[in-house]
């Protein structure tokens, strides 16, 4: 139906919003007030990615911008963005890029 397909668009906005915030499934789909799983189902039918997949993605490219265009510290960039910490930035940078914070800022400098 077009309400749901507007209340995804929402979620998707809302993400994009939030980026820097620690975010959960749960905040989202009260927010455009769905039910969890069906939120989850939708998200992943109309954009490819269930809604933490999306959030990480648009946390890593939010990363990697700050990574190309600033001289701010891994640890200040995981903050930023609400990594629990370094290391699970790191991580999770490493899981969608192949390479680490380190690596890309170095690589990309070059």
């Amino acid at each position: 139906p077009e309400i749901d397909n507007n209340r995804i668009t929402r979620a998707k906005i809302f993400i994009e919003r939030r980026i820097t915030t620690k975010l959960t499934v749960d905040e989202l789909s009260e927010y455009v007030n769905l039910n969890r799983s069906y939120l989850t189902r939708q998200f992943k039918h109309f954009f490819g990615l269930s809604p933490n997949e999306y959030i990480s993605i648009a946390k890593i490219e939010y990363a990697t911008n700050l990574l190309k265009t600033s001289n701010l510290s891994l640890e200040t960039i995981a903050n930023k963005l609400s990594f629990s910490d370094t290391a699970h930035f790191s991580h999770k940078f490493k899981h969608y890029t192949g390479l680490t914070p380190g690596e890309f800022r170095r690589l990309f400098r070059k």
